[in-house]
């Protein structure tokens, strides 16, 4: 199989970070706050847990919910049309690298801090060190699928002549930062990993030539909410990936020039919606994202340059979602 022009069609390897939101309830067992103990023994439970919870499984790709996922899902069609067959994969606080369409429980941890259910507490010592070591474990956890790769190191041992793009907040990466530089290594061209994220001083330095800056200058030009800026960074680099090529040493400087411009670019007036063109972007938005807040969409709202008074907002948000959740 081959481009129109005869060129091999090359794949790459998307690794999404995954979400809090999930569209099952979670079992009071799979909250990660709920285990107590030192982080090698609260590993051992979790490990356990996953195992013996009776929740019914779900693809990954179908648990998480939110303008991230909802954006994320859309990378693998992006990067067909661009000529690269696409993989797509979760990294998972709660269950590692696992492929999207593996079945897994609803459960809640995150590398996020100040959270209930955070990998890292304060008694585990140095977070990075702990974070590190969390994702090495949950690559030795039992009872997931034996015939996929569980890291990235082991994913770019398969398949060394990729890309592997990885999209994520700076406290995913840092976790995966090991892993990270197992890949690199594995991979014949080193500069086939791309790391989607913001650059950010606790990243290692040796990263700084691998990570495309997603950072808050380009939500003027690419929309949405905050949260899902990085992935909508890399639909945006797999839109161009026929013309900007899939190589971190051409879209780093390619995307801090963007940055740049972004930032020396006076905001735009932000116009004002009517009350209809507001319900309807409220129903648009909670038809993408269930769980989405009225401060998220009025967030997304301005992000695309409309305007609209935080109280009169609030009320059509209320109305709307009445009545969508009213049988």
């Amino acid at each position: 199989m081959g481009h129109s022009d005869g060129l091999p069609v090359r794949s790459v390897h998307i690794i999404a970070s995954c979400t809090d939101g999930k569209r099952r309830p979670v079992s009071p067992d799979l909250r990660l706050g709920s285990i107590l103990q030192s982080l090698p023994k609260r590993l051992a439970i979790w490990g356990e847990r996953l195992q013996e919870c009776g929740a019914d499984p779900v693809a990954a790709v179908d648990l998480y919910r939110g303008q991230h996922w909802a954006v994320v899902r859309e990378l693998p069609a992006k990067a067909a049309a661009s000529g690269y067959r696409a993989h797509l994969w979760v990294a998972s606080a709660g269950y590692g690298l696992i492929r999207a369409d593996a079945k897994i429980r609803p459960y809640s941890a995150t590398f996020t801090t100040s959270v209930p259910d955070s990998v890292w507490r304060p008694t585990d010592g140095h977070r990075h060190a702990a974070l590190r070591a969390w994702w090495g474990g949950l690559q030795m956890l039992p009872g997931l699928a034996a015939d996929a790769p569980r890291s990235l190191t082991a994913l770019a041992g398969v398949a060394h002549d990729t890309v592997i793009l990885v999209i994520g907040s700076p406290a995913y990466v840092v976790a995966m930062a090991d892993d990270l530089a197992g890949a690199r290594e594995r991979l014949v061209n080193p500069q086939g990993l791309i790391v989607v994220s913001s650059r950010h001083g606790s990243l290692p330095k040796w990263l700084g030539s691998h990570v495309v800056p997603s950072e808050a200058p380009l939500s003027r030009l690419l929309g949405g909410s905050r949260g899902s800026l990085h992935a909508r960074t890399a639909r945006r680099i797999l839109q161009e990936a026929a013309t900007v090529p899939l190589r971190a040493d051409l879209l780093i400087p390619h995307y801090a020039h963007i940055v740049s411009e972004q930032m020396s670019t006076p905001p735009p007036a932000r116009s004002k919606l009517s009350d209809t063109g507001i319900r309807r972007f409220i129903s648009e938005a909670i038809a993408t994202d269930e769980g989405l807040t009225c401060t998220a969409a009025l967030r997304t709202l301005r992000a695309t340059g409309q305007a609209c008074e935080q109280r009169r907002f609030g009320c059509l948000f209320a109305e709307v979602t009445q009545r969508v959740h009213v049988p």
